[in-house]
């Protein structure tokens, strides 16, 4: 629910570039929960893949999410 202000960020056509309130989201979220997002059941309307790419694009210094296949 937090990281709705990133969900244009993470839309399968056309996404657009986080916002100051997504990167925010991310980065007092942090990395656990958004490999949680990245591995967990799927959610319309978000790309895993662009998920994956919110931290370096809001220069979060996490670690890689580890994929659970």
């Amino acid at each position: 629910m937090r990281l709705m202000p990133c969900r244009p960020s993470v839309a399968p056509f056309r996404p657009i570039p986080p916002t100051v309130a997504c990167c925010n989201a991310v980065k007092s979220l942090g990395q656990p929960c958004l490999c949680v997002l990245v591995n967990g059941p799927p959610i319309a309307g978000v790309d895993r893949d662009l998920a994956m790419l919110l931290p370096e694009k809001c220069t979060a210094n996490f670690d890689p999410c580890e994929i659970m296949k």
